[in-house]
């Protein structure tokens, strides 16, 4: 019996495997699982007035507002990071390549895939930061104790600016609603592995409120941190040391919306009551009706655990299109614009971040059949 090869026979496509965490695996030696830093929900802390509610509506960021707390699987999440291929944006498994699309970031966080680009200055002088927040929020942060160099602590936000008095002026609601939405984006669409900071120049996406194309930025930070965390090994291309530092091994962002894509997918992790036992009337965004179904869910499991349901995985049991059955709802919520984008083969942007939407290698996520993608074209840097 021939040896078993784990690896890819043809590099051609996967050139990255050198420095892959899979190598690592493969070899023996564990790394451990990521630690999993989901953003705070914000409901929880602050309250928001219909004045503000508009306003935050005007951003295209009302759904994600809504946005519920689920219990993250840390293994699970670790186990899909093996999975991933930077080279392809996508996740390989015994089905087939699989990926986070626009589609999914659209229908489970609600985030629209079209307006202005998320992009901007950035900047990381004190003078700067503390120039930014007085125009924008009316305050100066004090270094240390409220930023750190030009992020900005949550915990400052929340406390100057999450209470508003019935009598506050129209200034006063601005301000206060500018917080807010940098707190939500930053915590949810941007990553920053400590959870519970943000870059000041955030701030300045809010100086009108006006709708960004949140989707598509969202999408680009989940990839980037998803290959950033596959990197577990030096070579002359990745400089680094051959375990993963403590940065590496944390993950931020939008941890929720991978969570929620995988297990509406897959039977993985710990076991799921059965569809029969929900109460599952529609709620938008899915984030929300996953947060009902995974109220009284116990997720605690093993990376090995995971990873042994993966390797085990019937390819014939991978659910591609898990949204069919809600597709009058949501047709009565997104428009018909953005779903015409959800397969574009296309790339998605975050200020630097610049990410490939690979939907021609997951033909399948969107009903139709499979094709044998084009070669990529590789950038040499």
């Amino acid at each position: 019996m021939a040896e078993l090869n784990p690896r890819p026979l043809d590099r051609s496509i996967l050139q990255e495997q050198d420095c892959h965490i899979s190598e690592v695996i493969w070899s023996g030696r564990e790394v451990g699982p990521l630690i999993c830093k989901p953003a705070t929900i914000l409901s929880d802390k602050w309250s928001l007035n219909a004045t503000q509610e508009a306003y935050v509506q005007e951003t295209g960021l009302l759904h994600l507002s809504k946005l519920q707390k689920i219990t993250i699987d840390h293994a699970l999440i670790s186990a899909l990071v093996e999975r991933w291929r930077p080279e392809t944006n996508t996740f390989h498994l015994a089905s087939g390549e699989a990926t986070v699309t626009l589609e999914d970031v659209a229908y489970i966080y609600g985030l629209p895939i079209n307006g202005r680009v998320v992009t901007g200055r950035t900047f990381s002088s004190p003078t700067t930061v503390s120039e930014v927040c007085l125009e924008l929020l009316g305050k100066q942060p004090q270094q240390g104790s409220d930023c750190n160099g030009s992020d900005l602590k949550l915990t400052w936000l929340v406390k100057s600016f999450s209470k508003l008095s019935k009598k506050s002026s129209k200034n006063e609601q601005i301000r206060a609603t500018r917080a807010y939405l940098f707190c939500l984006v930053a915590g949810q669409i941007f990553t920053n592995t400590s959870g519970s900071m943000g870059g000041a120049w955030i701030l300045e996406l809010f100086r009108e409120f006006k709708k960004y194309a949140w989707g598509p930025a969202c999408l680009a930070n989940l990839y980037r941190q998803l290959s950033i965390r596959t990197v577990a090994k030096s070579t002359g291309k990745h400089k680094g040391s051959k375990r993963p530092t403590d940065h590496q091994k944390t993950f931020g962002g939008p941890v929720q919306l991978l969570q929620i894509w995988a297990i509406s997918r897959m039977s993985i992790g710990r076991e799921i009551k059965s569809a029969q036992e929900w109460d599952d009337h529609f709620e938008f965004p899915l984030s929300r009706l996953w947060s009902r179904r995974l109220k009284s869910h116990k997720t605690f499991s093993t990376v090995e655990v995971v990873r042994k349901q993966l390797d085990n995985q019937d390819p014939d049991n991978f659910i591609w299109r898990p949204y069919v059955g809600f597709e009058e709802e949501l047709a009565n919520i997104v428009d018909e614009e953005e779903m015409e984008v959800f397969s574009s083969q296309t790339v998605v942007v975050c200020y630097w971040i610049v990410e490939r939407h690979n939907s021609n290698r997951v033909m399948k996520q969107f009903g139709l059949q499979q094709i044998i993608p084009p070669s990529i074209i590789w950038c040499i840097q």
